[in-house]
């Protein structure tokens, strides 16, 4: 997956920790999907980024750990919460950072938008006496930023839905399904009434009942930040696989990275 890391990863606690512990952190970046899960066992990790299964656990365990020294109090300054108790993880902070680097594409869009627009539209804004309309330029400007500024601001709230308790199937993975709630969240469509649920669940049991398994079902949603449940469709699987190799291309760039700089350490 590729991701887009903020300049403010600089400034915290993370760079104070080896350059093991660094190279894990920034690797489970690559690794996680669009909504910061990391659905993997340490050893399948450790074969994807090539470095030791030991070391893997030991630099997840920090992570799993709180951080006083963390520049956000979220969950304590924890970096990573697990998503089952045998393996997977979430990244904390992952969605906050990912829409935060959004917000500022956008808004940089909007003044370079404005720059153009300005520019090619110099001659056309003139008075009669042939003066430049540039007040009336630079307020339509900050108009327009103030506007993108305030979507971003009003996409960065999340949805809020009541918690709502109903008894899953046995059939259903507990954890899966909780990952897939997120993403209704995430994507601002949650499920917010007992009767939705009941839909969903309803869909997910003719879809059993027609050959798929609710757990890839789940999980091809959760994949592409689907609203809806669906049958399984080969053309997702095989784009999961490109973006797999694409996560190895972005693991091996950071894994030369890292090793030139090992060489020049003393």
């Amino acid at each position: 997956m590729f991701v887009k890391v903020h300049e403010q990863i600089f400034n915290s606690s993370i760079m104070e920790e080896d350059l093991e512990t660094r190279y894990i952190w920034f690797c489970l970046l690559t690794l996680a999907d669009r909504e910061g899960f990391i659905d993997m066992t340490t050893a399948a990790i450790s074969r994807r980024i090539n470095i030791g299964e030991n070391l893997v656990i030991e630099a997840i365990n920090k992570f799993l750990k709180p951080d006083l020294t963390s520049r956000t109090p979220t969950k304590e300054g924890r970096r990573l919460e697990k998503i089952r108790e045998s393996f997977g993880w979430k990244i904390i902070n992952y969605i906050h950072y990912r829409n935060l680097r959004s917000d500022e594409n956008r808004r940089e869009y909007m003044r370079e938008y404005m720059r153009k627009h300005r520019d090619v539209n110099k001659k056309a804004n003139t008075d009669v006496n042939g003066k430049q309309c540039e007040p009336l330029l630079a307020q339509a400007e900050a108009e327009a930023e103030a506007e993108a500024e305030a979507e971003a601001e009003a996409e960065a709230i999340p949805p809020i839905s009541p918690k709502i308790e109903i008894e899953l199937p046995e059939w259903i993975p507990k954890e899966t399904w909780k990952a897939y709630l997120e993403v209704r969240k995430t994507i601002k469509k949650p499920i917010k009434t007992e009767d939705a649920i009941k839909l969903a669940i309803n869909k997910l049991h003719k879809l059993k009942e027609s050959g798929n398994d609710p757990k890839e079902v789940l999980e091809q949603s959760i994949f592409n930040s689907w609203q809806g449940l669906f049958e399984i469709r080969k053309e997702c699987m095989q784009n999961r696989n490109k973006q797999e190799q694409l996560q190895d291309k972005n693991i091996e760039v950071a894994k030369n990275w890292f090793n030139k700089k090992l060489e020049k350490m003393p």
